[in-house]
C-alpha cells in the first residue's frame, strides 16, 4: 500500500497531505480513506464480491 504525498496547495495553517492508497485486489471504489479526531489515517476496504479470486476480505486499518 502506498500512502502520503505532501500537498503544497493547502490553505490551512497546519500541514496537510493528499493521501493515495493502492490496495491489491480492490477497486478504487472499494477503498475508503478517513482520519479520526486525533488525525490518524484510517484505511477501510470493502470488496463488493466476498468470493473474489484474491481472497480479500473487509478490513479496517488505523
Amino acid at each position: 500500500m502506498q500512502i502520503l504525498q505532501r500537498s503544497s496547495g493547502c490553505e490551512v495553517k497546519k500541514d496537510c497531505y493528499e493521501v493515495y492508497a493502492l490496495v491489491p485486489g480492490l477497486l478504487r471504489e472499494e477503498v475508503h480513506l478517513q482520519s479520526d479526531p486525533a488525525g490518524r489515517l484510517i484505511v477501510t476496504g470493502e470488496p463488493e464480491q466476498l468470493d473474489n479470486p484474491w481472497g480479500v476480505i473487509p478490513f479496517n486499518k488505523c
